[in-house]
């Protein structure tokens, strides 16, 4: 099956996928069968693998929505767009813009409501995306963690792992951005800066 990667970067991630809990007087306790990033009016949302555009149409809970097929059973939905930017039948490649961001549908406010399933079931987006848009600029210097792995510092051609609350406080005063992910991305990521490769 196809590796996906991140439509936005994980840094922008304010409600993960899973259960979520009652709210007393307001919601019942639900599934989240997706993953929401913060978004700005119109902010383009990239496929996060190349496919065919299955649908690109409004819904009255999801709003304008995009879904692209990947193959083997796995597709990518889009919720909430406040733009079009493909038509159904249209082949994209990963990062191509598929709409912009927006508030359409049943939302609170503007985010991008991100989901992947497997043979039409809703799977955890980070089970399918081993990559990331994570870029290493000449002197950037990024923390990364992740439930397996926990906490390093890398940048092109360094790694060192921190372990110590000191060693990551200090970090703070150096790192120009701190990005959560899996044990998979946490793979690649090191493996990335210790090959000096700048993107992933």
């Amino acid at each position: 099956m196809m590796s996906l990667q991140w439509p936005l970067s994980l840094d922008r991630l304010t409600s993960d996928f899973g259960p979520r809990a009652a709210v007393p007087g307001v919601t019942a306790a639900s599934h989240h069968d997706g993953m929401d990033f913060a978004a700005r009016e119109g902010d383009p949302v990239p496929a996060a693998g190349p496919g065919t555009v299955t649908r690109a149409q409004r819904d009255q809970f999801g709003g304008m929505y995009v879904c692209v097929d990947h193959g083997g059973g796995l597709t990518s939905w889009y919720w909430h767009l406040s733009t079009f930017a493909v038509t159904v039948g249209q082949r994209v490649t990963v990062g191509q813009i598929v709409g912009g961001a927006g508030a359409t549908g049943l939302a609170s406010g503007v985010h991008l409501h991100y989901e992947t399933r497997v043979n039409g079931r809703p799977v955890n987006p980070r089970t399918v995306t081993t990559t990331t848009t994570l870029d290493l600029g000449e002197y950037s210097m990024i923390r990364i963690q992740s439930p397996g792995r926990g906490i390093a510092l890398i940048g092109p051609g360094y790694y060192r792992h921190l372990t110590t609350d000191e060693e990551v406080k200090q970090s703070e005063q150096i790192i120009t951005r701190h990005v959560d992910g899996n044990d998979r991305q946490f793979d690649l990521w090191h493996s990335m800066a210790i090959g000096g490769t700048t993107r992933a």
